[in-house]
């Protein structure tokens, strides 16, 4: 299956791109060519690149990240 993933650069330019259902952010990006997305760190979110903001309106659908 897949799914639609919306890149927002820090100058609010947006671009969607079609991924497969399980991959990660930085695979989508890196796999549709996002301009600004390096993942020089291997998928470990060492480089902060990736960094995700979701809107509080799909929390329920996406889930939360949880620490520890």
């Amino acid at each position: 299956m897949m799914v639609k993933v919306t890149f927002v650069s820090s100058d609010g330019t947006r671009r969607e791109v079609e991924t497969a259902e399980g991959e990660t952010a930085r695979e989508a990006a890196l796999f549709n060519d996002v301009p600004g997305i390096d993942g020089d760190c291997g998928g470990v979110c060492a480089c902060a690149t990736c960094h995700v903001h979701v809107d509080p309106a799909w929390i329920d659908r996406v889930g939360r990240l949880v620490e520890g």
